[in-house]
């Protein structure tokens, strides 16, 4: 049978560009499809960290010797596939154990292929821990920056009277929505992005922040990375202008209230998101 590479505890190790809910979608409609004791491995560009793009190229070896059953085993195995993972071009090839027939194909995926199986976990527990805490973290910050909101827009438009008069309780709400939107800004680049990012298998080390943000606007995750950049610039004002001039502060939470609507708006729908490409944890499904 194959003489595949075979995947291992840590998807980094070997580089498959695919995310760890495609490998288990494809590992379990296998199961569902063919016999037990067949074979299964992804070869083709998906398995080259240098190509982008690219079909989904399944090497099949099977018990089943008669092309019949073999055909309508590749066509059900194809309609499920698709049904969970989405519409994506999908090559299959299979190879009936003991056919006589020596394809170039059928070498070619059984010296690069890597060998995929249940018996291996593809996400461990702990990434897969660390993923849902830190939604839980960034859903906390969301929460305390829309009840800020709340609050501080009754205050709205703000004139150099309302400043003069704010009371503690206004201060504090406005100190709290500043704080909770660095913080949720920061757990999303800092931990939410790249955890994505290695679930749909687009993850690097040589990637910066920036290379990143760019990457999750390609794949619509984000709708502008220069968004981003914009919030960075804001929240070095509210350190170095935010002081206590009155005429100042009018205009930075003007600009901070607009800011952490955009941002709660960004991570709801970057939560959509993560629900539509079946990669958010269970807990937080709608």
């Amino acid at each position: 049978m194959l003489n595949c590479r075979c995947i291992t505890a840590n998807p980094g190790s070997f580089i498959m560009r695919l995310s760890p809910y495609e490998i288990q979608a494809i590992i379990s409609t296998f199961k569902e499809c063919f016999l037990p004791g067949d074979t299964i491995a992804l070869f083709g560009s998906r398995v080259d960290d240098s190509k982008r793009g690219g079909d989904i190229d399944l090497f099949i070896e099977t018990h089943e010797q008669d092309e019949i059953k073999i055909m309508n085993m590749r066509s059900d195995f194809s309609i499920k596939l698709q049904d969970k993972i989405g519409d994506q071009k999908i090559d299959i090839v299979i190879c009936a154990e003991g056919s006589k027939e020596n394809l170039p194909i059928y070498y070619h995926a059984k010296n690069t292929g890597v060998r995929l199986t249940m018996n291996k976990i593809i996400l461990d527990d702990d990434r897969e821990k660390k993923f849902s805490q830190q939604i839980y973290i960034c859903n906390i910050h969301a929460e305390r920056i829309q009840e800020a909101l709340n609050y501080i827009e009754l205050l709205l438009p703000l004139t150099l009277e309302k400043i003069e008069n704010f009371s503690i309780n206004d201060l504090g709400l406005i100190e709290l929505m500043n704080s909770r939107l660095s913080k949720l800004q920061d757990a999303m680049g800092e931990h939410i992005f790249p955890l994505t990012l290695e679930q749909l298998g687009n993850l690097s080390e040589r990637q910066t922040m920036i290379d990143r943000l760019h990457l999750l606007e390609r794949l619509q995750f984000i709708e502008s990375a220069g968004f981003w950049k914009n919030l960075r610039d804001l929240r070095n004002k509210i350190v170095h202008e935010y002081v206590d001039v009155p005429s100042l502060q009018i205009g930075i939470v003007h600009e901070t209230v607009k800011a952490a609507k955009e941002l709660l708006a960004i991570w709801r729908y970057f939560l959509n998101k993560l629900a539509e490409h079946k990669i958010l944890p269970p807990e937080y499904q709608p």
